[in-house]
């Protein structure tokens, strides 16, 4: 089902290679598998309708103590796509049990990797992936609550109320001065900025899919984050300025760096002699519409996402063909 989802077709699935690593520190299981098949493209000049595409999955279970974690890896090329043998796209979806108990926690990571350099497209392409990551996260979290479900009303026969999915956003607000004496902070404006220009960006530097305002110079006004949710999801809580994060902060929460840079180790919170500045903004919300349970409803961004009953079960299901996250979800 989760090919279907993404509409491929002419699907080949290579058997399971799986290797006992039990002789290792932390023991466990891990299996290694090719797939290929045919993926639509996403309009765009000198692009065809479909391109064949393969992919490599390695799925890695380990248990410490009583804890089970499970690591899904993917790496794909597409054949038929402009400078497609020159980049590969990545994506890493991990489960564990959260703290708590109350549910599994599961995280996503993705990025694209230049094996050689694809000039003024390069940028373009990299936009183009990190969408298509989020689209398949998006499916892969709905199909895995679809899976728990099922599996919990085939265990006890007793009809239940769907679960309410919670997650939460963190977008980083950037800011840029013209001056490293100017105390007058301004939305970033330099040509090189890009997608930074729009202010509010979620955790990879972009647009965040629920973004209301139409252009960066409306976003860049906005004093709060303009991201509001689709039907069905309430906001748990306002905006806040979020203390989740490794780097120290001034009193009101920003960071400084000489340019708007990924890597936290070029963040502090002196901001003498630097341009940049950023500061991480949170807000939780709740699908009280059920709609997270029904396929292809949901539009999440690109964090974590999670509600699986038995997680081993229902992620090596997920991936075999013809069965049926930059957020936290509970039971």
């Amino acid at each position: 089902d989760y090919f279907n989802m993404l509409n491929a077709c002419d699907v080949s699935v290579a058997p399971w290679t799986t290797e006992d690593t039990h002789g290792d520190q932390d023991g466990g299981l891990l299996k290694i598998r090719e797939v290929t098949m045919k993926v639509p493209v996403p309009p765009a000049p000198l692009t065809p309708r479909q391109t064949r595409l393969s992919t490599t999955y390695c799925l890695s279970v380990v248990k410490r103590e009583d804890e089970m974690c499970i690591t899904i890896q993917a790496s794909s090329m597409s054949h038929d796509v402009p400078f497609g043998d020159r980049f590969l796209v990545q994506e890493r979806v991990e489960l564990s049990a959260a703290e708590d108990g109350s549910g599994v926690k599961a995280r996503k990571h993705g990025r694209c990797v230049f094996l050689k350099s694809c000039g003024l497209l390069q940028s373009r392409i990299q936009a183009a992936a990190a969408a298509n990551l989020t689209k398949s996260g998006e499916l892969l979290a709905t199909l895995l609550q679809c899976r728990a479900r099922a599996e919990r009303m085939e265990l006890d026969r007793t009809p239940r109320t769907p679960a309410h999915a919670t997650f939460t956003v963190h977008i980083w607000e950037l800011q840029r001065r013209t001056a490293i004496w100017s105390s007058v902070w301004h939305a970033p404006f330099l040509p090189h900025d890009g997608r930074k220009r729009w202010r509010w960006v979620d955790t990879t530097y972009q647009r965040h899919p629920w973004t209301t305002a139409t252009c960066h110079e409306e976003s860049a006004e906005s004093p709060l984050p303009p991201v509001e949710p689709q039907q069905g999801w309430t906001p748990l809580s306002e905006w806040t300025i979020s203390p989740d994060t490794t780097v120290d902060c001034d009193a009101e929460g920003w960071q400084y760096a000489i340019d708007f840079y990924r890597d936290d180790q070029f963040w502090g919170d002196n901001q003498t002699g630097l341009h940049c500045r950023r500061r991480l903004w949170s807000r939780s919300f709740e699908d009280t519409c059920g709609q997270a349970s029904e396929l292809g409803a949901l539009r999440l961004p690109p964090n974590d996402a999670s509600l699986v009953y038995d997680p081993l079960q229902a992620l090596v299901a997920a991936m075999e063909p013809g069965s049926c996250d930059t957020c936290v979800w509970r039971k």
